[in-house]
């Protein structure tokens, strides 16, 4: 099994921080395809380093889904600098349902596309990544099923994006994210002045939402929470299997 790991894939990395939006991807035989769907704007490139030696770079207006087959089994670094408003990762059928198994590991370097607002669905049943995510950009609109069943990432934030703006915007957003670390109450207390008054329905965001840790680390008051949400409607099974308190 190869292990394809480059320090600087499109030659203009300087110092400190890696200026791309990186995934480790995981083939576990030869000849295996692995895809996501990039929405490009207008006028817009997306460049890819494949982490095979291979880069595509793919101009906008387009929301198709770019696949890559790789030769060899082994763990790929993927690199993508350029310009999306949307990024999809996972997903619930075939065969982006296979390809969101795939994805091991993220940078989560969210600067690197600062036009990219929609979370929905973007790391949907990525079962297998790993690692830690600590921010959100202040700037999503929209995170449902965002992280939804990604049951090996160590979800750590203590602030919701003040942006959001969409009624079902939180919906299934962190569902069965076994391993999150969230308290309710301090998201609340850095919620914007006025909560998020365009969202009416919270349904299933954080079911069993840190379970796999002893205790639940899913914690903080309900009723704190929800008090952001003045015109919230919907809340089945939003905090269902959580160590939150009413």
């Amino acid at each position: 099994m190869g292990l394809y790991w480059k320090f600087d894939p499109l030659g203009t990395a300087g110092g400190g921080k890696s200026p791309y939006f990186e995934l480790t991807v995981a083939t576990t035989a030869d000849s295996l395809t692995w895809g996501f769907t990039p929405y490009i704007p207008a006028g817009g490139t997306l460049t890819v380093d494949w982490g095979d030696g291979t880069t595509n770079a793919y101009t906008g207006n387009s929301s198709a889904r770019r696949d890559h087959t790789y030769a060899a089994a082994g763990n790929y670094k993927v690199c993508l600098i350029g310009d999306v408003t949307r990024l999809i990762f996972g997903g619930s059928a075939a065969p982006l349902i296979t390809y969101a198994g795939m994805v091991t590991w993220c940078n989560f370097n969210w600067d690197v596309f600062p036009s990219w607002t929609d979370f929905g669905t973007a790391f949907i049943r990525c079962v297998n990544l790993a690692g830690t995510c600590t921010t959100l950009p202040d700037r999503v609109t929209r995170l449902q099923s965002a992280f939804n069943n990604c049951q090996k990432l160590r979800l750590k934030i203590n602030r919701l994006p003040s942006a959001l703006n969409v009624a079902a915007a939180l919906a299934n957003a962190f569902q069965s994210c076994y391993l999150a670390e969230i308290n309710l109450d301090e998201l609340a207390a850095n919620a914007p002045a006025n909560g998020w008054p365009s969202l009416t329905t919270l349904t299933y965001a954080f079911y069993r939402c840190g379970v796999n840790n002893s205790p639940g680390t899913c914690t903080g008051s309900q009723s704190a929470f929800l008090a952001k949400f003045p015109n919230v409607t919907n809340t089945t099974d939003a905090f269902t299997g959580t160590n939150t308190t009413a």
